[in-house]
Order: C-alpha cells, then structure tokens, then sequence
C-alpha cells in the first residue's frame, strides 16, 4: 500500500511521512509492532497512507470483528473436528458408549469441551452421550457430534434447550409406539 500511496501522492511532505513509517520492511515492522503495542495510534499510522484516509474508524473496527469472528469460528470449527478424532479412539468414524465415557473422564476432555462452551458439570456423562447420540444408535457419528456440539455450545440454558428438545424427540416416538399398539389392539 506504501508503494501504491508514493505513486498516486506527489506531495514531498506526504512522501516523507509515509516513508518514515513504512519506506523499507524494518519501518514497517516497526511500526506494525509500535502499534500493537501503543507505541503510535493505530489510526495516525494508518492516516499516513492515503489509501486509507477516506475509511472511517468505525469501518476498520467492523471488518476487523468480522474477519476475528470468522478465524474463531474456523479455529472452533476445528477444534471439533480435532475432539472427535481424539474421542474415537478405534478411528472406526462413530464413538460408541465406551469410547465416550473412557475420553470424557480426561480432564484434559473436560476442559476442552468446556471451552468449546459446553458445561460438563450440569450432566452425567450417559445423559451427554444420549444427546449427542441423536438417532440412539448407541454411537454418535460425526453429524451427529458436529451437530450436537452446535446445539449445545453456549451458555447452559443452551444445553438445556436441546435436551428438551433431544427428550420431545423421545417422548412422540412413545406416542407413536402408543398410537400403533391401539390401532392393533382395536383391531
């Protein structure tokens, strides 16, 4: 951007502010690190060049939330990729009920899926296993524990609100298992 900015800017006082700041790779380091660190605003450094004079502030800090949201929804993302292929311990593409209950005792586990925003203390761990295990299958596969880990990640009302739902689930199919046993019975 320096470059581009010395070429369209005639002005020798401009040439001399931006090369002050970003005239070789050591300057612009330094300035890059003087602005992470409070040495220079990041605004005045960023002023220099004029490419950047017409964005506002408030510009800068949604497009820098933005593309922080995207790299912590990719690091998320791949944290549980990186947790299922641990959990799955005979790498078959499923966790079964052991597997589960063997890697989820690991505090190391505990902590990882407490940072991906799931509060391990509010359940046991068969209550956890039946709501990842969404078709009760007695193994969770690898939509099943995306998807599970998308619906309980969060707050803990979170977590609850998919385990209704996960129980509401439980309780039609009774319902239906009902409803078929009277429909044979009156008959």
């Amino acid at each position: 951007l320096a470059g581009m900015d010395l070429r369209d800017n005639n002005d020798p006082a401009h040439k001399a502010d931006v090369m002050s700041h970003f005239g070789s790779f050591g300057r612009t380091l330094l300035t890059l690190f003087m602005m992470i660190t409070g040495g220079i605003d990041w605004w005045d450094a960023s002023q220099k060049l004029s490419y950047f004079q017409g964005i506002s502030a408030g510009e800068y800090d949604r497009e820098a939330r933005h593309l922080m949201q995207i790299e912590q929804r990719k690091k998320w993302i791949q944290d549980v990729a990186d947790l299922f292929s641990y959990v799955d311990i005979d790498i078959g593409g499923g966790i079964s009920r052991d597997e589960f209950m063997t890697r989820l005792e690991d505090p190391r586990i505990q902590t990882c899926f407490q940072n991906l925003g799931i509060d391990m203390a509010v359940y046991t761990l068969d209550e956890l296993f039946d709501m990842f295990d969404f078709d009760s299958s007695g193994e969770i596969n690898t939509l099943e524990f995306s998807m599970a880990m998308k619906s309980l990640h969060g707050e803990a009302r979170s977590i609850d609100i998919y385990k209704v739902r996960r129980d509401m689930r439980w309780i039609m199919r009774q319902i239906g298992d009902i409803n078929s046993q009277l429909a044979r019975l009156s008959k």
